[in-house]
């Protein structure tokens, strides 16, 4: 059975380029521009891991993980976001964030750390 994956990131370009990235590897592939719509789409259909932004309109991403890893623990969430301090990373894991990757960021690697 193929793995949802509920990607969130205001960046229409870096969407479309994970989606065919994501749908290649044989994952389904929901989109979400900001914070607000991707809390909609996890309580309606959850999926298995959630890319996420940070920086994100409505919702900020780390109210998002937050929520997601309060209401659905088992879902996974990777951040994937441009606040890439050490500071950033611990408060990002310490919210609930299994993951964390900065951006810029390597193809492989978040398919790695996806998979």
């Amino acid at each position: 059975m193929r793995k949802t994956i509920l990607l969130v990131d205001d960046d229409i370009e870096l969407r479309s380029f994970l989606k065919k990235l994501l749908s290649a590897n044989n994952f389904r592939v929901i989109e979400a521009g900001d914070g607000a719509v991707a809390l909609e789409i996890v309580e309606k259909t959850p999926p298995d891991v959630v890319v996420l932004a940070f920086g994100l309109p409505k919702v900020p991403g780390e109210t998002v993980c937050a929520e997601i890893k309060k209401n659905h623990p088992e879902i996974v969430v990777i951040a994937l976001t441009a606040k890439a301090s050490s500071e950033d990373v611990v408060r990002g894991l310490q919210i609930g964030a299994d993951d964390y990757m900065a951006k810029p960021f390597e193809a492989e690697e978040l398919m790695a750390r996806i998979r």
